[in-house]
């Protein structure tokens, strides 16, 4: 039998997250411990500590779920943004307050159910939208998604990205009536 040649182009433009980081975050969702990281986020860097709660892979990068202790509310990290992490010690904190790692059981935003609906953008020309269809579960020219709150938008991201050709997104999103 001849061997099944597979080259993934992808990698080259999906960001690689640092093994240590990518360690400490699996540990902190694994064994519920709290982080602290310095975090980059497009305005600044700072210090934070978080509770991991999920990490997701979409629009090209990982994302971590976590309760943030420090704005005191659920947030996204894009994982290649955490430049430096460690297990939080308790007994080294100096404020003498006892932190407690944060589940997502009270993530509004994880927990608010969400579908979403496409349909191939009708201004690309049929073959274009034939395609679409085939490559995606598409049911009666619309294509449903099921996802939360917190993952929306990242979904509407993804399905607005342009065709590389007519530079014009390739799904369009069904608004509720």
């Amino acid at each position: 039998m001849e061997e099944i040649y597979f080259l993934d182009l992808d990698k080259y433009g999906s960001p690689n997250p640092e093994k240590n980081i990518v360690k400490l975050v699996m540990l902190g969702l694994t064994k519920k411990r709290i982080l602290k990281i310095r975090y980059q986020s497009r305005r600044k860097d700072s210090e934070r500590l978080i509770s991991p709660n999920r990490l997701v892979y979409v629009v090209d990068r990982y994302h971590l779920r976590a309760f943030c202790h420090t704005s005191s509310s659920y947030r996204d990290f894009v994982l290649t943004r955490i430049f430096n992490a460690e297990v939080f010690d308790q007994a080294a904190h100096e404020q003498g307050t006892l932190i407690n790692w944060v589940s997502e059981e009270k993530d509004k935003a994880w927990k608010t159910k969400r579908v979403l609906r496409f349909q191939p953008n009708p201004k690309l020309p049929e073959n274009v939208v034939n395609t679409l269809k085939r490559d995606f579960p598409v049911s009666k020219g619309i294509l449903t998604l099921e996802c939360n709150e917190a993952t929306e938008p990242y979904l509407e991201m993804k399905f607005a990205r342009p065709d590389f050709k007519y530079r014009i997104p390739q799904w369009v999103k069904i608004e509720e009536e």
